[in-house]
C-alpha cells in the first residue's frame, strides 16, 4: 500500500454519500467521492473520466446505499424496482470490476451489496413480500437477524443481533463465489462475503449506526469499518 491510512473511493453521488464519507474519515480512512451530483451541479458527469487509469490510485472502494439496479443486469424485465439510474449501475458496476480485478478491498453497503451479488451472476427479488419489515417509511426500520456461523459476522457480533433496514429488494440466486453471512429473522439475505477475495457487503447501513449516529436499538456499526480496515492491512502484510 502506497499511504499510510488507506484512500477508498465512494461510488457515489456528492452530497449524497456524506455519512459514508464521515464514517471513514472517524476511521482514518481517505475518501473520494467518485461523481457529481447531478442534482446539484450544471454537468453530471462523473469527476473520473479515466476510470481504469486512476484505479491504481485507490486502495480500496465503497459502494453505497441508493436507488435500485436496472433489472436488465440481472437478465429480468422491472418487476417493482423503482429510483432506477442507469447511468450510475453501469459505472458501478465497471469500478467494481477493476477493483475486482485488483483484488483490492471492497465494501457494500445496501445497493453496494446488491451490485456486488450481481456483478458475480446473482439476482436480485425487486420487492420483497417481507418489505414492510425491511422498506424505509419515514426512517430505518430496525429488525433482529442472525448470523451464519464461521463468518466475519459471527466474529463481529452475537450469534443474534438487532440492524436497522432500509430496503425493499432483498438477494435472489447468489453469485458466483458469493457467500451468506447474515440473514434476517425472515430469512431475508442481511450480509455476504466473496469466498476468495476481500469482498464484503452488509445490506443495513452502519454508516447510521455508528460514531455520532450510534444508536442503542442495534449492534454497533463500527465494527464492519473497522473489519473492512483490517483488510487493508492484511493486504498489505500479505504483499
Amino acid at each position: 500500500m502506497k499511504h499510510l491510512f488507506p484512500k477508498i473511493l465512494v461510488a457515489g453521488y456528492g452530497t449524497k454519500v456524506n455519512n459514508y464519507v464521515s464514517a471513514l474519515k472517524h476511521m482514518n480512512m481517505y475518501p473520494t467521492v467518485a461523481f457529481s451530483d447531478p442534482h446539484s451541479a450544471k454537468d453530471s458527469s462523473p469527476l473520473i473520466l479515466n476510470i481504469s487509469n486512476d484505479i491504481l490510485s485507490f486502495d480500496g472502494l465503497l459502494l453505497p446505499g441508493g436507488g435500485d439496479i436496472d433489472p436488465s443486469f440481472f437478465h429480468e424485465t422491472n418487476n417493482g424496482s423503482v429510483n432506477i439510474d442507469f447511468a450510475l449501475d453501469t459505472i458501478q458496476f465497471q469500478l467494481l470490476d477493476l477493483f475486482v480485478g485488483a483484488k483490492k478491498p471492497v465494501l457494500g453497503i445496501c445497493k453496494g451489496t446488491q451490485v456486488i451479488n450481481v456483478y458475480f451472476g446473482g439476482t436480485l427479488i425487486q420487492d420483497l413480500a417481507c418489505k414492510k419489515m425491511h422498506a424505509w417509511e419515514k426512517e430505518d426500520k430496525v429488525h433482529s437477524s442472525f448470523s451464519i456461523p464461521n463468518t466475519f459476522l459471527s466474529d463481529l457480533y452475537d450469534e443474534t443481533f438487532m440492524v436497522n433496514s432500509a430496503h425493499h429488494q432483498g438477494i435472489g440466486n447468489l453469485g458466483a463465489n458469493i457467500m451468506i453471512a447474515q440473514k434476517a429473522s425472515d430469512y431475508v439475505v442481511e450480509a455476504i462475503y466473496h469466498k476468495t477475495l476481500p469482498i464484503i457487503g452488509v445490506q443495513w447501513h452502519p454508516e447510521r449506526m455508528s460514531f455520532d449516529k450510534k444508536r442503542e436499538d442495534t449492534v454497533d456499526g463500527q465494527k464492519i469499518f473497522e473489519y473492512y480496515n483490517n483488510l487493508f492491512l492484511r493486504k498489505n502484510s500479505a504483499n
